[in-house]
């Protein structure tokens, strides 16, 4: 791909409709996806670093990834129900935060069992980490028919969001509670949802690990098993960890001010190709403050888990690392001989709390390169990456390979309020002609016999009558203000047989107006999967990768 059919590609849309896939390019076309990807990163030509080649450093990446996948799912799942520790089978990757995910993002772990099945691939599922949490809560449909609403429910207590490797649990008896917490919030519209069959296992899961994130996709796991699922997953934690991960990082961070540029340059195209105004959207510029260059990381400390900024500049032949207020840290120069102090620093910076992990566009970048043959992404991934294929070929100078785009959409099977966008237009409408039109509202009430007993009919026939003559009357321009006075005293009069009709009707509007956008709310596909019952979900996934129930 050249860089304009990057930056000018056609966008990509979630599902519309319940039930509606999306699989770009379409499945039957994945295998030769997968096939050019090998054939394109065996012919790469790229520059010697640390040591190794970049094929090198691919090959260090995937056989550390599978080999650390394999033994991290083995901890909590039997290994029969796990795909073979191969080695020179290709690696298929995708990747999500580690929370409770709606169906749309879940479905991609289904195609990605269904893809490595076809192609005698090692399926891979990273668990984004290094993400933000945010309240640890979920939505839940709450209330009735007359008054729905969504109530929000929290996972575990936190004061602040903290990343999902620091999310460890406050309060056990608040996660315990949790099921019968949204079953008291769902009463009226939940009926047998997933969520008791997951939380069995966080439960289980408890005493060996007390990290929130990971006991939800630990037991969203053990439902994949159930399934007949063959995945491994793995935090993206521990892929920071990795050697080949470090002097990945190490290169971006001493090629920091062409990395910037690169980045920079790439974003303001692909913002002017798309008219895209907003300054953050897909992701910010990176900035300079006083000889540091922004680096595409995130840094933060174990007792102080709030994400910032990291930046970079050498000072003495030492490369400096630090978030401009607090942490500062350093690593050698990057010549071949000192690879091992490049590690043994990196080492000494996790052990003394100091977190140092990518942002999205190195996340994406690193998976595709070095962990993997072929990526997985959601439409939000695919969006961004497309600038990101721009900043691969012009910063390493080879192409870019080819993803898959995968989502879905699934809508709650409830019983939503009977109202519409044409029937609270009505009452708009009926509302306007009450106040400003008071003879055509109580006409039409007249015409299809619901004006009250307790109006005066005669009175109201007559008015309507008297205003129908006026406005008809031919008058001379000297009679004018008499003509109007008079108009303005019959509306007057008219008014005041509609008033009781339009406090009706605004009461009525309100009521429908609420009902409308709670059942708007209730129709999104951004439930997460546990709230879904397994009768009406697994039957369309399983269908998807030809697997019974």
């Amino acid at each position: 791909m050249g860089d304009d059919g990057n930056i000018q590609g056609a966008d990509i849309h979630v599902p519309g409709e319940h039930g509606e896939l999306l699989v770009h390019p379409p499945v039957e076309e994945l295998g030769d996806l997968l096939q050019e990807n090998v054939r394109l990163q065996k012919n790469w030509e790229t520059p010697f670093f640390a040591s190794q080649d970049f094929q090198q450093m691919a090959r260090d990446g995937r056989s550390q990834l599978v080999d650390a996948a394999w033994q991290y799912s083995r901890r909590y799942r039997a290994q029969d129900s796990l795909p073979e520790n191969n080695g020179d089978a290709p690696v298929i990757l995708s990747g999500h935060q580690p929370g409770l995910v709606h169906p749309g993002v879940w479905f991609k772990n289904f195609l990605l069992c269904r893809l490595a099945e076809a192609e005698g691939a090692t399926p891979i599922n990273l668990l984004i980490d290094n993400d933000i949490q945010g309240d640890g809560s979920i939505q839940v449909p709450s209330g009735d028919a007359e008054s729905p609403h969504l109530a929000t429910v929290a996972i575990d207590h936190l004061d602040e969001p903290v990343p999902y490797e620091e999310w460890s649990v406050v309060d056990r008896e608040m996660l315990l509670s949790f099921p019968a917490r949204v079953a008291e919030a769902g009463r009226n519209w939940l009926r047998h949802p997933l969520l008791d069959d997951l939380w069995k296992h966080v439960v289980e899961g408890i005493e060996e690990t007390q990290n929130v994130g990971q006991l939800l996709a630990r037991a969203r796991h053990l439902l994949e098993s159930d399934l007949g699922l063959k995945t491994l997953e793995l935090p993206l934690s521990e892929i920071c960890q990795f050697p080949v991960f470090r002097l990945f990082s190490t290169m971006l961070i001493q090629q920091a001010r062409q990395f910037r540029e690169i980045h920079n340059d790439s974003l303001a195209e692909y913002r002017k190709a798309r008219r895209i105004r907003s300054r953050s959207h897909p992701f910010p510029e990176l900035s300079e403050d006083h000889g540091w260059q922004e680096i595409p990381f995130w840094i933060w400390t174990s007792t102080a888990p709030r994400r910032r900024r990291a930046y970079t500049k050498v000072e003495n032949d030492r490369i400096m690392v630090s978030d401009l207020e607090e942490i500062r840290f350093s690593l050698p120069e990057l010549p071949a001989d000192q690879e091992h102090d490049i590690l043994a620093a990196f080492e000494h910076v996790e052990q003394q709390g100091i977190r140092f992990r990518p942002r999205a566009v190195v996340t994406t970048m690193f998976s595709r390169l070095v962990l993997s043959d072929i990526f997985l992404h959601g439409v939000g991934g695919a969006r961004y990456d497309r600038l990101t294929d721009v900043i691969i070929e012009r910063f390493f100078g080879i192409p870019a390979p080819g993803f898959v785009v995968a989502s879905a959409t699934f809508l709650l099977p409830l019983q939503l309020p009977p109202v519409s966008e044409e029937e609270v237009s009505q009452v708009r409408q009926q509302l306007r002609d009450s106040e400003f039109s008071p003879d055509v509202y109580l006409a039409s009430l007249l015409e299809n016999k619901q004006l009250s007993e307790f109006s005066d009919i005669e009175q109201i026939q007559s008015l309507i009558k008297d205003k129908q003559l006026h406005v008809h009357q031919q008058v001379d321009p000297q009679d004018r203000p008499a003509w109007h006075q008079e108009l303005q005293q019959l509306n007057e009069q008219l008014a005041v047989h509609a008033a009781p009709y339009c406090e009706q009707l605004r009461t009525l509007l309100a009521q429908r107006e609420q009902q409308l956008d709670q059942k708007t709310a209730f129709c999104s596909r951004d439930f997460p999967f546990c709230l879904f019952p397994a009768e009406t979900l697994f039957p369309q996934l399983l269908a998807f990768v030809g697997k019974p129930l």
